[in-house]
């Protein structure tokens, strides 16, 4: 190889070393675990003031039959019955959705004994429509108890868009509280605010306000002015909090 040669070969080498440690220094920059020591950890917090826009009634269905399949006859027969009966009060079929259906045994256990009597089939159904529909409450009590269904609870919550809008909504108001709250601890120690270095996110949580629920245990039939005098409140704001946990580098 002659001169030339060579010195084209010994640059290029150098090129390609120092192109090597370049990347390898970038990589331990970003890659390098991170001192306890040069980090902030603060939690920043929101609450938001919101009223529920979604009533929720939850109802039962029931049919008895010797056999599992004649429980399943009657109960589908009295299911027609009361759906039928809430799309004559009003409700659409969007709004009225079945939850589940389960058949089960009934047992005798008198005198000691442990024999099936019988068999119960159930439908869970829920129905569903804006909380400022406040005249459908007392038409879906009617039509559902009157038909032989049974309400087991009714509550005022959030649609699914709404608990999105929230949540978002708090999310984001909890993460600027986050990085003030930082800010403001580096101003304090004489520090500056480095780069994120991780964050995570609360549960949210809506709980739901019943209006009405069965007493645990409670059996026989309901008397629909009962349930209707237990629903005759207004709904009120609710305080949803949501908290953000934030890592920061200092320098």
């Amino acid at each position: 190889m002659n001169k030339k040669g060579l010195s084209q070969a010994i640059i290029i080498t150098l090129i390609v070393v120092i192109g090597v440690v370049v990347v390898a220094a970038l990589f331990l920059t970003m890659y390098a675990p991170v001192n306890a020591n040069d980090t902030i950890s603060v939690q920043g917090e929101a609450t938001i003031h919101v009223s529920p826009d979604e009533t929720k009634f939850y109802i039962n269905v029931e049919g008895r039959g010797s056999d599992a399949e004649k429980a399943k006859d009657i109960a589908t027969q009295n299911y027609d019955k009361v759906t039928n009966a809430l799309v004559k009060a009003g409700f659409t079929k969007d709004e009225i959705q079945t939850q589940s259906f389960n058949t089960y045994p009934e047992y005798d256990y008198s005198n000691g004994a442990n024999k099936i009597k019988g068999y119960l089939a159930t439908y869970n159904l829920i129905i569903s429509f804006p909380a400022s529909e406040t005249e459908k409450i007392g038409k879906a009590i009617d039509a559902s108890i009157n038909n032989g269904a049974s309400v087991s609870s009714i509550q005022f919550t959030l649609s699914q868009e709404k608990q999105n809008e929230v949540k978002a909504q708090a999310s984001k108001l909890a993460a600027e509280d986050a990085s003030k709250r930082a800010q403001a601890i580096v101003d304090g120690l004489g520090k500056k605010l480095g780069n994120l270095v991780s964050v995570s996110q609360g549960t949210f949580n809506y709980p739901p306000i019943y209006a009405y629920a069965t007493k645990e245990g409670a059996v026989g039939s309901m008397d629909a002015s009962e349930v209707k005098r237990s629903t005759n409140i207004n709904p009120s704001e609710q305080d949803i909090y949501q908290s953000v946990q934030v890592v920061y580098k200092i320098r």
